[in-house]
C-alpha cells in the first residue's frame, strides 16, 4: 500500500491557504490591474485544489463515485470559502457567484486532469 502522508499534508497546507487568503482585507489587496484577472485566479487556484485533494487517493481506487464526491467536496468548500469566509471574516470583502463558478469549473478541470495523469502512469 503506498503511503499517501505526504500528499495530504500538502493538501492541507494549501487548503488552509486558500482560508487564509480569502480572509485578507479588501484593503490590504489593492494590487491595481491584477483584479482584471480575477477569475482566472480563482480557476487556477481550485484548479491546483482539486488535483492536490485527487493527489491524496491512490490511484487504483478512482471509481466514478469517488470523483463525483471529490468534485462536491471541492464544490461545497469553495461555497463555504466565498460565501461564508470572506463575508464575515474578510473585511470589505464579497461573495461573488461568478467566483463560485470559477472555483467550480478550476476544481473540476483540475480533478480531471489528475484522474487522467492517473491513467496514462498506471
Amino acid at each position: 500500500m503506498i503511503d499517501r502522508k505526504p500528499q495530504k499534508l500538502i493538501f492541507l497546507f494549501y487548503l488552509i491557504l486558500v482560508v487564509l487568503i480569502s480572509t485578507i482585507p479588501s484593503s490590504m489587496l489593492q494590487i491595481g490591474k491584477l483584479w482584471r484577472f480575477d477569475k482566472y485566479i480563482h480557476f487556477i487556484e481550485y484548479l491546483f485544489l482539486g488535483a492536490l485533494l485527487l493527489n491524496c487517493i491512490t490511484p487504483k481506487k478512482y471509481s466514478p463515485i469517488l470523483l463525483i464526491f471529490t468534485l462536491l467536496f471541492v464544490i461545497i468548500f469553495s461555497g463555504i470559502d466565498e460565501f461564508i469566509v470572506q463575508k464575515y471574516f474578510g473585511r470589505g470583502r464579497f461573495p461573488d457567484l461568478m467566483d463560485w463558478k470559477m472555483d467550480s469549473i478550476g476544481a473540476g478541470t483540475g480533478i480531471l486532469i489528475r484522474y487522467f495523469i492517473s491513467k496514462k502512469i498506471t
